[in-house]
């Protein structure tokens, strides 16, 4: 793995690149851009560090499978070798931004940080195949009036995304809106936004005009909006 520095410059926002699988883009000041692939058809999701006093907050981490955790180990073995990370802040509880979080959190032995909603939701999904595989699910669709070939599509195939996880830890920080999340030097504002999931972290700095959205915005592309 490798960090490259390639911070757009003052007034251009613009970045002409995107950080291959193995590399980190150092798009600000204090803050790595890192990409892991995704299978699916939105073929990957984004990671950052941001600089935290003598160490490093990690935001969202990528989804719970082998080939990320690869790309993670040659990251902690390589240029990320000595670079301490102090917490793990996660944006929501889908598995491309939570999926490694136990994994991550209990090798590092950092503290999760989370809204109280998305906490809950990914320690749900994490608690058994009755989770993603309950009748409850069925039921639900069908009373919304979907027939039994879009239930079992929605239930048979999309839930097993929920599924490409390691299960949270049984504590964490709260995540509250009002409440300043302070990293190094910076001062994040936390923002929370519906839809896309119920309760989804967003930081926001605006004495830098960096904007860390998670799955709120995605460009090229509307967000997916979930019915629960």
């Amino acid at each position: 793995m490798t960090i490259k520095r390639v911070a757009a410059g003052s007034g251009d926002a613009s970045i002409p690149e995107v950080p291959a699988p193995g590399e980190a883009f150092e798009i600000a000041p204090g803050i790595l851009w890192l990409r892991f692939p995704l299978p699916f058809l939105l073929n990957h999701v984004n990671v950052y560090l941001i600089e935290d006093g003598d160490g490093w907050a990690m935001l969202d981490t990528g989804i719970g499978d082998e080939k990320t955790r690869e790309i993670w180990r040659a990251a902690f073995a390589g240029p990320l070798r000595g670079l301490r990370l102090n917490r793990l802040i996660l944006s929501h509880h889908h598995p491309d931004h939570m999926g490694l979080a136990g994994w991550i959190s209990r090798r590092l032995d950092i503290p999760v940080h989370m809204t109280l909603t998305e906490f809950l939701m990914g320690k749900f999904f994490g608690s058994g195949e009755s989770a993603t595989r309950g009748d409850f699910h069925a039921k639900f669709y069908q009373r919304h009036g979907l027939n039994e070939s879009q239930v079992e599509q929605i239930v048979g195939r999309g839930h097993r995304y929920l599924e490409i996880i390691t299960p949270l830890p049984d504590t964490f920080q709260t995540l509250t809106p009002g409440v300043p999340l302070v990293l190094g030097g910076r001062s994040f504002h936390v923002l929370t936004g519906g839809g896309h999931s119920p309760d989804q972290a967003m930081l926001w700095c605006p004495d830098e005009s960096v904007f860390l959205a998670a799955d709120q915005i995605i460009e090229h592309i509307s967000p997916n909006v979930s019915v629960h």
